[in-house]
């Protein structure tokens, strides 16, 4: 059985560390992610400025630089958001199955020393 919990074990231990690396390697996901909605709800904004003013041609010139700035930094954030995105979907799925796997390791040995009665003489 040692070296059945061992190996076991060992293979836990590295899905775990694994799912670190991952979780660690792809950068500030949350960071990101306020980054993109604000500058999402500030494209929604200024497109709705310019169209409540459609009639002042000064702050639908105002309107359309912000717009277009606000919209080139969406456009610049994007692809690694959309990347970022698709590792943390990665990165939760892989930690469920090491946890399930290290539970898996958990009950292999609860139950060996269950059925020996190695716990309690």
């Amino acid at each position: 059985m040692s070296r059945i919990f061992s190996a076991l074990a060992a293979v836990a231990l590295a899905l775990l560390v694994t799912n670190i690396v991952i979780g660690l390697s792809f950068g500030d996901y949350n960071g990101m992610t306020l980054r993109w909605l604000a500058l999402t709800r500030d494209v929604r904004e200024a497109d709705l400025r310019e169209r409540q003013s459609r009639g002042e041609v000064d702050a639908v010139n105002m309107t359309n630089e912000s717009l277009a700035e606000a919209r080139s930094e969406l456009a610049e954030l994007d692809p690694a958001f959309k990347r970022a995105s698709s590792w943390k979907n990665f990165h939760f799925m892989f930690g469920v199955f090491a946890g399930l796997v290290t539970l898996l390791v958990n009950a292999v040995a609860v139950t060996y020393f269950i059925g020996t009665s190695r716990w309690c003489r």
